[in-house]
């Protein structure tokens, strides 16, 4: 079960191209069934304004193959930022249009990332991508007792500026 904010789901109005004013958002915990959504917005995310970041910089890889690492890393036993148990989807119209993950203080976030990335990836594949790594797993650190740290936040291109 996703540890986040209590009471979801949350509805609220918004405004999208496909639906009229006065639409409704919800917000809701992700399943395991909305991995190919998470990994696509996982990468938007990750690139934010720039067309290029993080997941581009370690893999080094075309978008597809990219997807699939993020994918997996989405449904590995170990719940790390990229999990769906770590993720919450907004919804317009039943349409997943953007997610957030994040953690409580309720892990190691080192320990769960090396441990989820081995659910993916070979030894030797993983010490290959250690030195491309290493920046942004410097950066991890645990929530503080009773907060909530926010590490992928990501919207469609369309919903973008629309309340989302």
């Amino acid at each position: 079960r996703w540890m986040g904010w209590p009471g979801l789901p949350i509805v609220l109005p918004v405004t999208t191209p496909t639906a009229s004013i006065g639409a409704m958002i919800e917000i809701r915990e992700a399943s395991a069934d909305d991995q190919e959504f998470l990994a696509q917005v996982s990468l938007v995310a990750s690139r934010e304004h720039t067309g290029w970041g993080m997941y581009d910089a370690i893999f080094l890889r075309p978008d597809e193959e990219i997807i699939d690492i993020l994918r997996q890393l989405a449904v590995t036993e170990t719940p790390y930022i990229h999990h769906w148990r770590r993720r919450l989807i907004a919804e317009v119209d039943g349409v997943p249009v953007g997610a957030i993950s994040g953690a409580v203080n309720d892990s190691d976030f080192r320990a769960a990332f090396a441990s989820s990335l081995l659910e993916v990836f070979d030894a030797k594949e993983l010490a290959r991508l250690a030195p491309k790594r290493a920046p942004w797993a410097n950066c991890l650190v645990n929530p503080p007792d009773g907060g909530w740290s926010i590490e992928l936040l990501g919207v469609v291109p369309w919903a973008r500026g629309r309340g989302i």
